[in-house]
C-alpha cells in the first residue's frame, strides 16, 4: 500500500515542498528512508517508531520504505517526522484520511513520547505553502506565535501525534482546530519574555525600543566621530574606525543601534525570516523591529562569519542584513574572512557553492571596523611614542588590501581625548538629535528612489544614479579633481566621496551638493593617503602627523 504526504526542507534562507512517500509491503522488517536524507532524518525512524507506539498505535511489522522527494536534493533537519509518522499510519489502516492529503503539510519533530516539538524556519516553510497553494499547515503549537506571521494560509496547530490522526476524521475536525491569523495578530498578545540581560536584549529586539541605557551623550566629546556615525548610518555608509586604544571607537560603534531607523514592514519580515531559519528567535515575540547589530570576535572562523559548511547555514553577514556588522579589531580577523568581505559588501550578498549545491543568503549590511593605527597603537598619537618598526606597522596593514580600504566610504580617526577633557566632561550630541538627522536624510532617499523598492540607500547608487543625483559645480568638481590626485583615488573612491557629499547634503537638507559637502566627504578619506604616505617614507616617520585627523 501506498501513501503522499507533504512536508518542506530548508534550502539557505529559502523553502521548498518536498513529498513523503510511503510504501508499505509485508516481508521481513526494514526500514528504509531514501532520496539524500542527512543523519537527524535518517534517525527519524527510531523517533517515529517510539512516538507511533507511544501514542497508542501499533508500528507495522513488514518492508517500510520511505522516499523524499525530489530524490536529487538534498533533505536536513527534523521538520519531516510527522510526516513520515503520519504517512506511517495512514498506509498501515490505523487512520483513516476524509480530506484531501496533497492541501496539508505537516510540519513538526517528534518526541520519542508523541509530543510534537517546534522546527526552526517556520516563517520560510508558511510562505513557501502559501505560494505553492497548500490550504492548511499542521504545524507545532510553538511555532504557531511565529507563523502567525504569514497571512493568507489556515494554521492548525497541535500538541501531540495523537492530534494529528484525529485532523484526518473528516473536514470539519480540522476546520476546528484550524487557526487563521492576520499578520502580526499572535505577536501583538502580552506574552512572557526571557527574564534578565537576555529578556532585556531581546524585548528591544523586538518591540522597537532603544537597546538598554546605552547613548551618544556618554561618549565625551568626539563630535567629529558622532557626525561621522549620523553620515554612517543615514547613507547606509561603511565605515572605518582608527585610532589610538581608548580613544572611543568601540564605544561609538557600539552605539549605533539607538540612531539607526526601525526595520520597515518587508525588511522585518526579512530580518525575521532569517533569525528563524537561524533558530535565534525567542519564543514569545513577534516580528523583530530594530535593526540586527552583529559584533563576531577576531578569532571567528570563515564559516561563522561569511556562512557554508557541510550543509550551508546563514553566517553573521547574513545575520546582519539590514543591519550592522561591526568587526572590531579589524586586523586581527583571518585575512580570508577579510577578503571574503568583498562580495557582499558590494553586491548585497553571498553565494555559497559546493559541489552539489548553490546557495545564495541575503547580506546587505552596513560594515563597520575599528582598528589601532599600527601594532602598539600610538603611531598617530602625539601624546605617546610609537616603538613598532616600520617592517611590523607595514606587516599589520597586509592583511588590508587596498580594495578593502577602498570599501570604506568613510575612513575616520578617533583621535584620543586630552585629560582636561575628562575631567570636565562636555556630553555633547545625544542620541536622539543625532537619530532625528538620520530619520530626515533616509525619508529624503526613500523619496529619491521609490522605484527601487526598499533598502535603496545614496550608498547603492551606481554611475547612472551618482550622474543624475549628485551633481557639482565646475569650481567644486575641480577642488575634487586636485584631491583626487592628491590622495591618489581609485574610481571607486572618487564615487564613494560624491555618494558621502550626496548623503551629507540630505542631512543639511539641501537639494544640491556644494563645495561644504564636499569637503566633509574629502575628510573622511585621508586615511589611506596618509598611510601610503607613511610606506613611502623610508625613514619611517610620519611627516603630516600633526594635521592628521583634523578638519
Amino acid at each position: 500500500m501506498f501513501f503522499r504526504t507533504y512536508s518542506a526542507t530548508l534550502i539557505g534562507v529559502n523553502s521548498r515542498i518536498i513529498e513523503v512517500e510511503v510504501d508499505f509491503k509485508k516481508g521481513l522488517p526494514n526500514n528504509t528512508i531514501v532520496g539524500l536524507p542527512d543523519p537527524a532524518i535518517r534517525e527519524a525512524r527510531e523517533r517515529v517508531n517510539a512516538a507511533i507506539r507511544n501514542s497508542g498505535f501499533e508500528f507495522p511489522i513488514g518492508r517500510l520504505t520511505v522516499n523524499l522527494a525530489p530524490a536529487q536534493l538534498k533533505k536536513e533537519g527534523t521538520s519531516f517526522d510527522m510526516a513520515i509518522a503520519t504517512g506511517i499510519l495512514l498506509v498501515s489502516n490505523q487512520i483513516k484520511s476524509r480530506i484531501d492529503i496533497s492541501r496539508l503539510l505537516l510540519i513538526g519533530e517528534l518526541a520519542l513520547d508523541g509530543m510534537i516539538r517546534p522546527v526552526r524556519g517556520i516563517i520560510a516553510i508558511v510562505q513557501e505553502a502559501r505560494e505553492k497553494g497548500i490550504l492548511y499547515v499542521v504545524l507545532p503549537k510553538e511555532n504557531m506565535n511565529e507563523a502567525s506571521l504569514v497571512s493568507g494560509i489556515k494554521l492548525v496547530p497541535v500538541e501531540r501525534l495523537k492530534e494529528v490522526a484525529e485532523i484526518f476524521a473528516s473536514e470539519e475536525s480540522i476546520e476546528a482546530k484550524q487557526v487563521t491569523c492576520d499578520r502580526g495578530v499572535l505577536s501583538n498578545r502580552k506574552m512572557d519574555k526571557p527574564g534578565g540581560i537576555l529578556g532585556d536584549r531581546y524585548a528591544s529586539m523586538y518591540s522597537g525600543t532603544d537597546e538598554g541605557s546605552m547613548d551618544f551623550s556618554e561618549v565625551i566629546g568626539q563630535e567629529y566621530v558622532k557626525r561621522a556615525a549620523q553620515i554612517c548610518i543615514a547613507g547606509a555608509h561603511n565605515m572605518l574606525l582608527i585610532g589610538s586604544p581608548g580613544s572611543g571607537k568601540t564605544m561609538v560603534a557600539s552605539r549605533l543601534p539607538t540612531i539607526m531607523p526601525d526595520l520597515s514592514e518587508e525588511e522585518s519580515i526579512e530580518t525575521t525570516k532569517i533569525y528563524s531559519i537561524a533558530g535565534l528567535l525567542v519564543e514569545g515575540f513577534g516580528l523583530m523591529k530594530k535593526r540586527p547589530f552583529r559584533a563576531p570576535h577576531s578569532t571567528a572562523s570563515n564559516v561563522s562569519i561569511i556562512g557554508g559548511g557541510k550543509n550551508p547555514i546563514p553566517g553573521e553577514i547574513t545575520l546582519a542584513h539590514n543591519g550592522v556588522l561591526f568587526l572590531d579589531e579589524f586586523p586581527e580577523f583571518n585575512r580570508n574572512v577579510i577578503q571574503a568581505l568583498r562580495q557582499p559588501v558590494e553586491n548585497g550578498s553571498i553565494t555559497i557553492s559546493r559541489a552539489d549545491t548553490r546557495i545564495t543568503f541575503p547580506a546587505r549590511f552596513i560594515l563597520v571596523g575599528s582598528m589601532n593605527p599600527c601594532p602598539c597603537g600610538y603611531l598617530f598619537d602625539s601624546d605617546n611614542e610609537c616603538h613598532c618598526d616600520p617592517r611590523k606597522v607595514r606587516q599589520y596593514y597586509m592583511k588590508l588590501s587596498a580594495p578593502i580600504l577602498d570599501r570604506f566610504d568613510l575612513q575616520v580617526v578617533v583621535n584620543p581625548l586630552k585629560i582636561d577633557s575628562m575631567i570636565t566632561p562636555d556630553r555633547g550630541t545625544n542620541s536622539s538629535s543625532i537619530k532625528q538627522g538620520v530619520l530626515v536624510a533616509r525619508e529624503t532617499q526613500n523619496r529619491r528612489f521609490k522605484d527601487m523598492g526598499g533598502g535603496y540607500y545614496n550608498s547603492n547608487m551606481n554611475d547612472e544614479d551618482i550622474e543624475k543625483y549628485c551633481v557639482i559645480k565646475n569650481d567644486v568638481k575641480k577642488l575634487l579633481f586636485e584631491a583626487a590626485k592628491i590622495y591618489n583615488m581609485s574610481m571607486r573612491g572618487f564615487q564613494k566621496v560624491l555618494k558621502v557629499a550626496r548623503t551629507i547634503a540630505d542631512l543639511n537638507q539641501k537639494e544640491n551638493i556644494g563645495e561644504g559637502e564636499v569637503l566633509e566627504a574629502l575628510n573622511y578619506r585621508g586615511v589611506s593617503h596618509i598611510l601610503s604616505s607613511y610606506f613611502r617614507n623610508k625613514s619611517g616617520l610620519l611627516t603630516p602627523n600633526s594635521s592628521f585627523g583634523k578638519k
